[in-house]
């Protein structure tokens, strides 16, 4: 049983970016704190109380210009639930998320010969699997856009299970094979460790740093100007 309430709209949010710096250093410190984290207990709290992390995931999705709102455990039409949401309401652009957990056997399952693909990795690929059965089958509702909006819509699913340590060079090389050659119903989907959505949440982060500081130099430059 989940714990929290179903959502079924989407809350509005508004980028903070010393907000999700000092989110994405929670992110980091819980990596660093445990070797292995639990779906429940460790990672679904995280993200409830980090809405600006949540619009971090939003900006790696190409269709999104600005992430501006977000919903946990969100109803997809009443057979499903997502972890997280993520959408973009000028382009109609949404990221839809699962979180699994990050344990030795998350990924893959030691055998003999070839490690197995692991029973949480392939539970939420299962999942995103009938998430967009779910969208395909209600397109032409008028909840749909009462939902997401009116006109084209885009929805991307991102996966997050396991942590790269226990990952090796082959498996590495089955993730992106499956990732390049997999789709579901034509619609993008990644999957990413913890690790990696932390690696690459904190490369967007400080690309959105940079410009931040060269907006500031820029503006101070044109203040001094001025005086003169």
């Amino acid at each position: 049983m989940r714990g929290r309430p179903v959502a079924k709209s989407f809350k509005s949010v508004a980028f903070d970016r010393h907000k999700a710096r000092k989110e994405l250093d929670d992110f980091s410190k819980l990596l660093s704190k445990k070797e292995w984290l639990d779906e429940r207990n460790d990672v679904l709290p995280l993200f409830a109380k980090c809405d600006q992390l949540c619009l971090l995931i939003g900006m790696l999705n190409a269709n999104m210009d600005v992430p501006n709102m977000i919903a946990q455990e969100y109803d997809i039409f009443g057979d499903f639930i997502c972890d997280l949401a993520v959408g973009d309401s000028t382009r109609n652009a949404f990221t839809l998320v699962e979180f699994e957990d990050a344990k030795q056997s998350s990924l893959f399952c030691k055998k003999k010969y070839c490690p197995e693909w692991g029973p949480r990795f392939e539970h939420g690929f299962s999942q995103l699997v009938d998430w967009f059965w779910k969208l395909d089958e209600t397109r032409q509702l008028p909840s749909m856009d009462d939902r997401f909006g009116k006109g084209n819509k885009t929805f991307n699913g991102l996966l997050v299970v396991g942590r790269s340590k226990p990952v090796g060079d082959r498996e590495r090389r089955r993730i992106a094979w499956r990732q390049t050659y997999i789709s579901i119903h034509s619609r993008p989907c990644e999957y990413l460790t913890f690790d990696e959505l932390y690696n690459r949440l904190s490369n967007k982060m400080q690309m959105l740093e940079r410009v931040s500081s060269v907006s500031t130099s820029r503006g101070s430059s044109r203040v001094r100007a001025r005086v003169r």
